[in-house]
């Protein structure tokens, strides 16, 4: 607006300027032959600086958003991880086990959880599909930080009545959001959830006890593992695990070499957050997205398979996911090509 302001101010007077500009230059040529364009055609002047202006405005812009994202990328690591800037998944059918990968040298701590599906009731939203990551001790000790405590004192105490309380939950903004705007109508501390399991139908009311941060790394709701488990049994398998090590990058090489058969992946907090704002930067700029970022966003289906693979039903026979689930609590895959945007598609089932 200021901007508008300025120019049509400048065009309107631009003879008046334009005229005390020579007067003071003592009618000097370079300054009559400088103002005679602009006087004679005010108005296609006023518009070919109008357009110039708005270029400016905008690479002032993408330098100011970049360097938020450059600024904001350590401090946005920190509060997602936590104590913990490895996660470390597995074959939910055959997971690492937890103690191995605890011995591996330069692993300082580990906190394993069960990462699933479950379905979800608040409000409007009478049943709906989200994430769930239950949660113990270990990652209460040193969690990540939470955008709103509630009644709580601190980070760590809202953490551990969460993990010892299966009255309890953790939320994020984004919590049961509607993935085509942004987020409206969440809960807040002390409001009442239902929990459901999809296999079973069993629920469970919840106190949203904390807000988390904006939720990167598809965690959904952070709930107890003791509860989660007295509410699906043998199916609360801790195939997921936050890792904190001394050299995280020694420590992914050796995790991927020595579980390989467990299908082991490793993500670095700090690697995620920094290339997704790198994309993000990319695309302010409107440079085209890279090859390579390109296959990742592709692979991020493999993320959704591994939450297929943890809410279905195992095949007895086989030990692994039955690909005939018609029960299956997600259904997903990414679309994605150089004409369209980035699909996710998701099918639920409710019996």
């Amino acid at each position: 607006r200021n901007l508008q302001d300025h120019l049509a101010l400048i065009t309107a007077y631009q003879g008046a300027v334009g005229g005390w500009v020579a007067r003071r230059s003592g009618g000097a040529l370079p300054v009559r032959l400088g103002l005679a364009y602009p006087i004679a055609r005010s108005f296609r002047t006023a518009m070919t600086l109008g357009m110039f202006a708005i270029v400016i405005l905008t690479l002032t812009y993408i330098s100011v958003i970049s360097a938020m994202f450059a600024n904001q990328v350590d401090e946005i690591a920190d509060d997602l991880s936590g104590g913990f800037g490895l996660i470390v998944g597995s074959n939910p059918a055959d997971p690492i086990p937890v103690d191995q990968l605890a011995d591996l040298p330069g692993i300082e701590a580990v906190a394993p959880v069960s990462h699933a599906v479950a379905e979800w009731s608040f409000d409007a939203t009478e049943r709906m599909a989200w994430p769930i990551t239950a949660f113990g001790p270990e990652l209460a000790a040193d969690p990540p930080t939470l955008q709103d405590r509630g009644d709580y004192g601190s980070d760590i105490e809202a953490w551990t009545a969460v993990a010892n309380d299966p009255s309890l939950i953790i939320v994020d903004s984004f919590f049961l959001a509607d993935p085509g705007g942004p987020p409206t109508g969440t809960p807040d501390p002390g409001d009442i959830v239902t929990l459901i399991d999809p296999l079973s139908g069993a629920r469970r009311e919840l106190t949203v006890a904390a807000l988390a941060e904006d939720d990167f790394r598809a965690n959904g709701a952070f709930y107890g593992l003791d509860g989660w488990r007295q509410l699906v049994g043998d199916r609360a398998v801790t195939w997921r695990v936050f890792v904190r090590a001394t050299d995280p990058d020694a420590a992914t090489d050796m995790i991927r070499s020595t579980f390989l058969a467990r299908g082991a992946d490793v993500e670095d907090v700090r690697d995620l957050v920094d290339r997704l704002a790198r994309i993000a930067e990319d695309e302010l700029a409107g440079r085209p997205i890279s090859g390579s970022d390109n296959e990742w966003l592709e692979s991020i289906g493999g993320q959704l398979e591994a939450l297929w693979f943890a809410s279905s039903d195992i095949d007895p026979d086989t030990g692994l996911p039955s690909s005939e689930d018609e029960d299956a609590a997600i259904v997903a895959d990414i679309f994605r090509n150089t004409f369209d945007v980035l699909e996710i598609l998701s099918l639920i089932h409710i019996s």
